[in-house]
């Protein structure tokens, strides 16, 4: 979960009502989960699909405002959809040197799940021990 992927596969899962964090206590829906995931990788399908019809850097727009809608930007992003202010260049490549180093930082959920996962993630055979889930 520490990496974007798994925030935006929570975060549909979260606000499709696939599995629900409620004080302190994640509830999965198992019957349903597989729906969800197959939801999510429609909408990543759709985007890849769509953007033969795009140019290079409206495609990143699209695929920074899809993982935007389910995962909040940093502040202060200049590329999020209310604030982005992309200068125009020569080349794309030289936008992504305005997207932050934590563009999609790490949610509260995470934050407050890491600590109680890491004594059952670190016993568990055939994972590194030295491995630590870092929470900032």
């Amino acid at each position: 979960y520490d990496g974007l992927g798994g925030q935006l596969l929570f975060a549909h899962l979260h606000h499709g009502g696939y599995l629900h964090w409620t004080d302190n206590r994640l509830v999965i829906e198992w019957e349903r989960v597989a729906e969800g995931v197959e939801a999510l990788w429609t909408l990543v399908r759709e985007l890849y699909h769509s953007g033969i019809d795009r140019s290079k850097l409206g495609q990143w727009i699209a695929a920074h405002d899809l993982v935007a809608s389910l995962v909040p930007p940093a502040e202060g992003s200049r590329w999020s959809r209310e604030r982005r202010d992309l200068p125009e260049v020569e080349e794309p490549k030289q936008l992504v040197d305005l997207v932050k180093d934590d563009e999609f930082p790490l949610s509260l959920f995470y934050t407050q799940l890491a600590p109680k996962l890491q004594p059952a993630l670190a016993g568990r055979p055939g994972r590194r021990r030295d491995v630590a889930v870092e929470v900032a």
